[in-house]
């Protein structure tokens, strides 16, 4: 019977010295790639919806990636 003991826990030891942490984990942040602002010209004819839905877009595209932000943002008070 020791010498089983001995034998696993031999085997024991030689099984943990090879584990490892895995792999490097890297956080690649893709949020601002999801989309552009969405620009309209004067000559767009747009319906209350569609209007709402593209400033809801711009101001969370300026709220979440800080390289559109860079120009203010437009509000919901901003005439369209």
């Amino acid at each position: 019977m020791r010498l089983r003991t001995k034998f696993v826990l031999a085997a024991a030891g030689l099984l943990s010295g090879c584990a490892t942490s895995g792999p490097e984990i890297r956080v690649v942040d893709l949020g601002c790639d999801w989309g552009r602002p969405i620009l309209v010209s004067r000559e767009d004819v747009l319906t209350e919806e569609t209007a709402v839905q593209i400033l809801a877009h711009n101001l969370i595209l300026a709220e979440r990636c800080p390289r559109y932000n860079s120009r203010r943002p437009p509000t919901r008070e901003t005439p369209l």
